[in-house]
């Protein structure tokens, strides 16, 4: 699956960059596993682009382990603070993402894709 949030929430056609008003989008990857048909499994996120502001608490983006808020912090990015390029990797099925806006700046944004992996 991929996660396209330059185009999808932070691109307008006219600026090519997020808008200034968006706040905060939560994307939510739940990959099948668990069950005793299957093996189970983890999700791998992975940033193919990321042009934020490069000052903290400005426009970041932040990843859970887990589908709540009050999973482990998996990283906190933005412009000075880019993800890793080996991307990320949950502990069981499901990854929060969750983009925050101080609503002051325009960038281009970012673009993922996640995918389902066997644990191992």
């Amino acid at each position: 699956d991929v996660m396209d949030v330059t185009k999808l929430y932070m691109q307008t056609a006219a600026t090519s960059s997020h808008p200034t008003t968006h706040k905060s989008t939560r994307m939510k990857s739940i990959a099948p596993g668990g069950s005793r048909f299957s093996p189970p499994h983890q999700v791998y996120l992975m940033f193919k682009s990321f042009i934020l502001q490069f000052e903290n608490n400005t426009d970041s983006v932040y990843v859970y382990d887990g589908d709540k808020e009050t999973g482990e912090v998996l990283g906190v990015f933005y412009g000075g603070h880019p993800p890793p390029n080996e991307g990320i990797y949950s502990s069981s099925n499901s990854l929060l993402v969750i983009f925050k806006s101080d609503k002051n700046s325009s960038y281009t944004g970012f673009q993922a894709s996640y995918h389902a992996v066997n644990c191992s």
